[in-house]
């Protein structure tokens, strides 16, 4: 496995966390956008305990209320996305005092955790596409995806990786950048993963109301005969934001809906 922040085409990060987050239904839309990004970001940032940060690379992405047809919306509003060097990393956050007692609490504040939902991956990057910055923001699609009931894990994990790629490429030619996740079996001893695999696929704009919809008609039924349940998978689109790789020792300014366009 890699161990950098953002691996080259074929190769994986070690652990990659995909924090699923449902607004809390006491704030509005742009109250929940606007925390995240602003107050609960520098929480994230700029530790007050001046311990190392648990994790290298930290994303934020946004999500639009857009509908992905012919895919259902999944419930979320965000996703966090946070890269570990192992799962040791993943159990050092996971005990830390701060995360507990400042990062954790604030994250009440803004999501409803009874929905909240967590994925630990491996990243599988084929299309690496350009250097994500905070003033080029992408267009993302993320399809949170299950297997047909009747497909074993290991049937599945073997189609993803051999066909899928060629699938996606083929059915969706205008992509900038391609990467598919598997969940790591490793951190789900005694329990089973919310989704199956995960499938993300960016475009050179910004998401928002007044662009053109993205259509991934062609790419659903490429899938109609796969291992992959088309009606059980759900998607999200948006904007993803790159807040620090500490591998490439940057970090970029605090984000609004201004910033975004």
């Amino acid at each position: 496995m890699g161990k950098r922040g953002s691996p080259g085409v074929g190769e994986v990060a070690a652990v990659r966390a995909l924090a699923l987050e449902p607004r809390s239904l006491r704030i509005s839309k742009q109250q929940y956008h606007q925390h995240w990004a602003t107050v609960h970001r520098e929480m994230v940032v700029h530790r007050n305990d001046n311990s190392p940060m648990p994790y290298h690379r930290f994303v934020q992405f946004h999500a639009e209320e857009l509908r992905v047809p012919p895919f259902t919306r999944a419930m979320y509003d965000g996703v966090a996305e946070c890269w570990f060097e192992d799962l040791a990393s993943v159990d050092r956050l996971l005990e830390d005092p701060y995360q507990r007692e400042i990062v954790q609490q604030d994250e009440r504040v803004f999501v409803d955790m009874s929905r909240f939902r967590i994925l630990f991956t491996v990243e599988d990057q084929r299309i690496a596409g350009p250097e994500m910055t905070w003033q080029l923001p992408f267009t993302k699609v993320m399809l949170l995806t299950r297997r047909r009931p009747e497909v074993t894990r290991e049937e599945f994990a073997a189609w993803w990786t051999a066909e899928l790629p060629r699938q996606a490429q083929e059915s969706v030619p205008s992509l900038c950048r391609y990467v598919q996740s598997l969940p790591l079996l490793e951190a789900y001893p005694d329990t089973e993963p919310a989704y199956d695999g995960v499938i993300e696929l960016w475009w050179g704009r910004p998401a928002d109301q007044d662009n053109e919809p993205v259509n991934l008609g062609p790419f659903a039924k490429a899938l109609q005969d796969a291992p992959l349940d088309v009606s059980r998978t759900e998607s999200l689109i948006g904007n993803e934001f790159l807040i620090f790789d500490l591998h490439r020792e940057r970090s970029h300014p605090v984000y609004t809906k201004e910033s975004n366009g």
